[in-house]
C-alpha cells in the first residue's frame, strides 16, 4: 500500500501506544495537544496500538480529515522504541506499511566509524 503525499508534507509517528478505538476526535486531539502540531498543515500522523498489529493515520487534505487504518494479518509493525526519530520519510512510510522495519544508514548525530565501535558478544548456553 502506498500513500501519496504532496512534496513538503511530513510523516510523524506518535511516540506512545494508543487505544486503537480512537477516531477523528481523539486522534485530532492527540496531534494538537500531545504532539503540539497543526493538523490543518496537511502532514500525516501515525498512531500504533500496544499489540502493534494495527496502525491508524490521520491527515487533512484541504477539504477534510482523512482517517485510515492498516491491520497486519501476519507479524507486527516495528516497535516504537526502534524509531530513531519520530519523523519518517514518505519512502519509510511505505516500508512501514508493508510490515517491514525501517533501518537507516546513519544513526544519531554522526555515523559510527571503526574507532567508535566496541562490540561485545554474549552467548547463552552451550553451542
Amino acid at each position: 500500500m502506498s500513500i501519496r503525499l504532496r512534496d513538503g508534507h511530513r510523516v510523524f509517528v506518535f511516540a506512545e501506544f494508543l487505544d486503537m478505538r480512537a477516531g477523528f476526535e481523539k486522534l485530532s486531539f492527540m496531534v494538537r495537544e500531545k504532539m503540539q502540531k497543526n493538523l490543518l498543515e496537511g502532514d500525516l500522523y501515525l498512531f500504533m496500538g500496544k499489540k502493534r498489529k494495527l496502525i491508524k493515520a490521520i491527515c487533512y487534505d484541504g477539504t477534510g480529515l482523512i482517517l485510515f487504518a492498516k491491520r497486519l494479518e501476519q507479524g507486527r509493525f516495528m516497535a516504537l522504541d526502534l524509531f530513531e526519530d519520530h519523523t519518517i520519510t514518505r519512502e519509510e512510510l511505505d516500508i512501514l506499511l508493508r510490515g517491514s522495519v525501517i533501518r537507516r544508514n546513519k544513526f544519531g548525530e554522526n555515523a559510527l566509524t571503526k574507532k567508535d565501535v566496541s562490540v561485545k558478544f554474549q552467548f547463552n548456553g552451550a553451542g
